[in-house]
C-alpha cells in the first residue's frame, strides 16, 4: 500500500520500493494522508497511533524515532518541498510524537509552503506522516548522483558531517566535500574535513567506494539522477531518503523553453532531421505528424483539450513538439517498457502515472472500435498490405516528366495522404517495437544470461533495407552506366533526411560512387563482421535452449514458446523501424519530383525563377500557385525565406576546451571499445570525410552514413536509443557506439584522443587535441 503516492506521500513511497527492493532503510511504518485527514485530536486517534508505536518500536524510549513529512506532491521529479515542512527527530515517547504529528500536519499551511506552491502551480492538499527509527550515525551527509551545479552526471558529490545529518539540510554545520568521478569511483576534496571523526571515514578502507555504489544502484533504481541523504553507523550505510534532483538544467534532455515558458521537444525529430527543414518540407510533414503522431494517441487516451491544443514548431529550423504531449503519451506506460534514452532525454518520472477514470473509458469506446492497428499481428498485416500498395503507386507514378502542372500537384498531395496512412501504421510499430525488445529482454535476464550483449547479439538486423543497400553499393561497378542504373531504380529513392527539399541518392551519382568506394575501403572488415553476427546469433539463441533444457518437460516447453513468441516480435519490428523508413523515402520521392517538375513548369511561365525557389513556398501557396489564384510575386517572400534559413548559426559555431581526463557518460547501444582521434560532424558531406581510426561525434547518424561506418573505429551521437536506426546499423557493423552524451559535438574537438566503451556507455577524453584533424577530400 505504500507505493500508492496519494496515499503516503513522495518521500515514504520512495523509502517504501527501496526497502521492498532489499536497500538498507531503516525500519518505518507510515500514517497515512487518509488517517492524517481525520481530527488528530479524537481520543481512538490516538490509541491507535500508540498501539502500531510499541508494536513497531518496543523499545521506544531507548532507540527512539524520527517523525518525517510525506506530502503526496513532495520529493517529485518536478517539486522537492524541500525544507517546508517540519520533520522531528529522536522522539522517545508517545505524547511527543503526537504533539510531532500534529505540527506536521499544520506545516501545510506554512508561509513558505503556500509562496513555493504560488510560484510553481502544486499545491499540496494532505499530509502523510513517516515514523522511522533514529538511526545512531557515526557520521552522515547527503550524496548527489549527478553534480547539481556543474550540471554533470559524470560526477557525483559527496557532502559528509559528523554525527547526524540534521545540521547539515538545515545550514547549521558545513560539510567536508568530495567529487567523486563514476568511472572509477577516484575523488577529490573540495573542502576538506575539519573534524578528525570524518578525515578518519574518508581515508578509512573502502568507504567512500561503498557508498558511491550505492549512490549508483539507488540511481540506477530510481531511472534518475538522485539527491539521497544517508547515514553510517560504523558499519550500514542507511538511506534515509531520496528524491530526484530537481535543479538539473534541460541541458541534457531534448527539451527546450520559449519566452512563454512553454517546454518543446525535439526527442521525434532530431533522428529524422539532420540538417535544418525547408518551408514546403515542414508544411507537408507538419500537419499529418501533428494529426497522426500526437492528436490521435492523445485522443485515444482521452485528453481531448490537449490533443486540440497540440502543437508543433521550428526551433533553428528543427522540428519540435509539445512536451507535454509527450509526457502525457508516456506517463501511463510502465518504466520498464520504455527506453532508456526516452526516459531521458523526455525526463521521464520514475513512476508510471495511473490513467484517470475517462481515460480507461476512452480506450475501451476509442481506441477498441477506432484503429485495431494496437493488435501486434494485425499490425503486420496492415503494414505488408500496405507496402506492396505503396510499391505498386510509387512505380506507376514515375517519372512525371511529361504531366501537366495540375497532374503534378495532384500526385504531390496523394504522397501526403500515403504519408498520413503511413504514420497511423508506423506509430504502434515503433510502440510494439519498444515494447517486445524489453520483454525479451527481461526474459533473457530471468533465464539467468549474464551476457549483456545477449539482446544485441538475438536482434540482429542484417536483413533491413539499409544493409541490403549496403551490400549493392559493395558489388555496384561504378564504371558500368547500367550497374548504376539498375542500382538507383533499386535504392535511388534514400535520402539523409524526411526534408523532401534534400536530393536522393539518385540524383547525386558522384554520392552513389563516393558511398561505394567507402564501403570497399572496409570491404574486409565489412564481410567478417557479417560472419561474426551471424555466428553470435547463432550461439546465444543455442545457449538459451541449453539453459530452457534444464527445465522440466511442462516448464521447457512452456518458456521455449514464450522465448519464440517475444523473439519473433521483437525482430519483426524492430527491423520494420528501418524498413518502413525506406518505403516513406520511396513515397517522399515521389512527393520531391512533383513538386520538382510543378517548378519546373512554374519557371518556364515565369512565376518562380529558380527549381530550388518551389521549397521556399508553403503547400497552400503552392497551391495557389498552380491553381492561378495569387497574382502577386512571392520572390521577395522566396528570398527572405531563404536568407533567414542561412541566418540560423549552425549549433557547433562555438565550442568549449575539452579538457583532457574528462570522462562522460550516455547509453551504449553497440559492443566494443575503441580509441581514436575525434572528427566532429554534423551532416553527410562531414561525415564521409572520415578516415580510418578515427571516432565520430555527431549530433545524430542518418543511414544514409552507413559506408562510412566499415572505415571509422567508433561513433558518439548525442541522441538516440538502442533500437535508433544508426545503432541498428552500428551493430550491423559491429561499430563501437555510445549515444546520449549531451552536447557531445561542444564538449569535444576535433582531433581530440578519446577512448569510447560501446558496452558501458562511456567516453574519456585521454588527450586535448589542439591542432584538430587533418581534412582528407
Amino acid at each position: 500500500m505504500a507505493r500508492s503516492i496519494a496515499l503516503v506521500g513522495g518521500k515514504a513511497h520512495h523509502l517504501a520500493r527501496l526497502s521492498r527492493h532489499g536497500f538498507p532503510v531503516p525500519p518505518f511504518f507510515v500514517i497515512s494522508t487518509r488517517a492524517c485527514a481525520r481530527p488528530l485530536t479524537d481520543k481512538g486517534f490516538k490509541k491507535k497511533l500508540a498501539r502500531q508505536v510499541s508494536r513497531y518500536f518496543p523499545q521506544l524510549a531507548t532507540s527512539r524515532v524520527a517523525a518525517r513529512s510525506s506530502a503526496p506532491l513532495e520529493d517529485q521529479q518536478n517539486h522537492s518541498f524541500a525544507g517546508l515542512y517540519r520533520s522531528f527527530l529522536n522522539l522517545a515517547h508517545i505524547d511527543a510524537i503526537y504533539s510531532a504529528l500534529q505540527e506536521i500536519q499544520q506545516s501545510l499551511s506554512r508561509d513558505a509552503a503556500r509562496l513555493y506552491s504560488g510560484e510553481f502551480s502544486a499545491a499540496n492538499k494532505s499530509m502523510a506522516v513517516i515514523l522511522q527509527k533514529m538511526i545512531r550515525p557515526v557520521v552522515s551527509g547527503v550524496i548527489f548522483t549527478s553534480h547539481p551545479v556543474e550540471n554533470d552526471d559524470d560526477t557525483l558529490l559527496l557532502e559528509i558531517v559528523a554525527g547526524e545529518c540534521a545540521a547539515l539540510v538545515s545550514g547549521e554545520k558545513s560539510p567536508a566535500q568530495l567529487i567523486i568521478q563514476k568511472r572509477d569511483y577516484s575523488w577529490r576534496r573540495r573542502f576538506a574535513a575539519t573534524e578528525e571523526i570524518i578525515a578518519s571515514f574518508v581515508e578509512g578502507g573502502d568507504n567512500i567506494a561503498q557508498l558511491t555504489q550505492l549512490a549508483v544502484n539507488v540511481e540506477e533504481f530510481f531511472g534518475a539522477p538522485q539527491d539521497i541523504e544517508w547515514a553510517f553507523d560504523g558499519v550500514t550505510f542507511w538511506i534515509l531518503q531520496s528524491r530526484p534532483i530537481t535543479t538539473l538544467s534541460h541541458v541534457k534532455s531534448a527539451i527546450f523553453i520559449d519566452h512563454h515558458g512553454v517546454k518543446w521537444s525535439n526527442y521525434f525529430f532530431a533522428e529524422r532531421f539532420i540538417t535544418r527543414v525547408s518551408p514546403l518540407g515542414w508544411s507537408f510533414l507538419q500537419p499529418i505528424i501533428r494529426k497522426t503522431a500526437l492528436q490521435a494517441p492523445l485522443w485515444y487516451l482521452g485528453y481531448d483539450n490537449l490533443c486540440r491544443a497540440v502543437r508543433l514548431k521550428l526551433v533553428n529550423g528543427i522540428p519540435h513538439a509539445q512536451f507535454e504531449a509527450y509526457a502525457k503519451l508516456y506517463a501511463h506506460l510502465p518504466r520498464s517498457l520504455i527506453s532508456t534514452d526516452k526516459k531521458h532525454m523526455l525526463e521521464l518520472s520514475s513512476e508510471r502515472i495511473k490513467l484517470p477514470l475517462n481515460g480507461y473509458f476512452a480506450i475501451l469506446f476509442r481506441l477498441l472500435l477506432e484503429d485495431m492497428s494496437w493488435f501486434p499481428q494485425y499490425n503486420l498485416w496492415q503494414w505488408h498490405h500496405f507496402q506492396r500498395q505503396a510499391a505498386v503507386w510509387t512505380k506507376r507514378m514515375l517519372p512525371l516528366d511529361q504531366r501537366s502542372a495540375a497532374e503534378c500537384h495532384q500526385a504531390f498531395l496523394e504522397t501526403r495522404r500515403l504519408s498520413a496512412r503511413f504514420l497511423s501504421i508506423h506509430r504502434w510499430s515503433i510502440t510494439f517495437a519498444d515494447i517486445f525488445t524489453a520483454l525479451l529482454q527481461k526474459f533473457v535476464r530471468a533465464l539467468g544470461m549474464t551476457d549483456k550483449n545477449a539482446l544485441e547479439n538475438l536482434l540482429r538486423a542484417s536483413a533491413n533495407a539499409t544493409m541490403a543497400a549496403n551490400k549493392s553499393l559493395l558489388a555496384l561497378n561504378t564504371r558500368d552506366s547500367s550497374s548504376v542504373k539498375q542500382f538507383c531504380l533499386e535504392y535511388g529513392h534514400r535520402s539523409e533526411s524526411l526534408d523532401i527539399a534534400c536530393p536522393t541518392w539518385g540524383e547525386d551519382i558522384q554520392r552513389l560512387k563516393e558511398m561505394s568506394a567507402m564501403l570497399k575501403r572496409g570491404r574486409q572488415r565489412f564481410l567478417e563482421n557479417q560472419a561474426l553476427n551471424e555466428r553470435l546469433t547463432r550461439s546465444t539463441r543455442a545457449e538459451i535452449v541449453t539453459m530452457l533444457d534444464k527445465h522440466s518437460w511442462l516448464a521447457r516447453n512452456m518458456l521455449y514458446n514464450i522465448f519464440k513468441v517475444l523473439l519473433y516480435y521483437a525482430e519483426q519490428f524492430s527491423l520494420l523501424r528501418e524498413n518502413q523508413r525506406d518505403v516513406w523515402q520511396r513515397i517522399l520521392r515521389v512527393s520531391r519530383f512533383a513538386a520538382l517538375r510543378v517548378s519546373q513548369l512554374l519557371v518556364a511561365e515565369g512565376k518562380l525563377a529558380h527549381a530550388e525557389d518551389i521549397f521556399y513556398l508553403t503547400v497552400a501557396e503552392l497551391r495557389c500557385l498552380v491553381h492561378g489564384r495569387h497574382g502577386g510575386d512571392f520572390t521577395q517572400l522566396i528570398q527572405q525565406r531563404r536568407q533567414r534559413r542561412l541566418d540560423v548559426a549552425p549549433a557547433h559555431a562555438t565550442r568549449a576546451t575539452s579538457t583532457t581526463g574528462a570522462a562522460y557518460h550516455g547509453i551504449g547501444v553497440s559492443q566494443g571499445r575503441a580509441t581514436g582521434h575525434a572528427r566532429v560532424v554534423r551532416n553527410y558531406a562531414e561525415a564521409m570525410r572520415g578516415q580510418s581510426g578515427e571516432i565520430l561525434i555527431a549530433p545524430s547518424a542518418d543511414p544514409a552514413w552507413s559506408p562510412i561506418f566499415g572505415v571509422i573505429a567508433g561513433l558518439v551521437m548525442e541522441r538516440g536509443g538502442v533500437l535508433s536506426h544508426a545503432s541498428i546499423l552500428a551493430r550491423e557493423f559491429r561499430l563501437p557506439t555510445v549515444t546520449n552524451i549531451a552536447q557531445a559535438t561542444q564538449k569535444i574537438q576535433d582531433g581530440d584522443l578519446v577512448e569510447i566503451d560501446g558496452t558501458d556507455g562511456r567516453l574519456v577524453v585521454l588527450e586535448n587535441g589542439e591542432k584538430g584533424c587533418e581534412t582528407h577530400y
